[in-house]
């Protein structure tokens, strides 16, 4: 999916409160991995049917402790992502 990734500019008042200890962290580009795993399993699953996803929720769910947790949680993410573009595909919206 060709998203465009936020980014926040980062002025000297902020680089001067994170030199003070604040914990607020502006740079997002920390995300970009994650985010790209999730693009990954993203592509994978675009072209598959119901009852193939399906099956791979399943086998997610069977193998989800053998696997790194970084790996389960971006195909969590992508199946989650989905879902949700299928379901508000197929649900009628109503405009007054």
């Amino acid at each position: 999916m060709d998203t465009i990734r936020p980014r926040n500019e980062i002025t000297w008042r902020d680089a001067l409160a994170r030199a003070r200890g604040s914990s607020v962290q502006l740079g997002l580009s920390g995300f970009d991995i994650h985010l790209d795993a999730i693009e990954r399993h993203e592509r994978d699953l675009r072209a598959l049917a119901d009852d193939a996803l399906r099956a791979r929720v399943e086998a997610l769910r069977a193998s989800h402790h053998a696997r790194p947790r970084a790996d389960v949680r971006a195909e969590v993410f992508a199946l989650t992502r989905d879902a949700a573009a299928a379901r508000s595909d197929s649900v009628p919206t109503t405009c007054s």
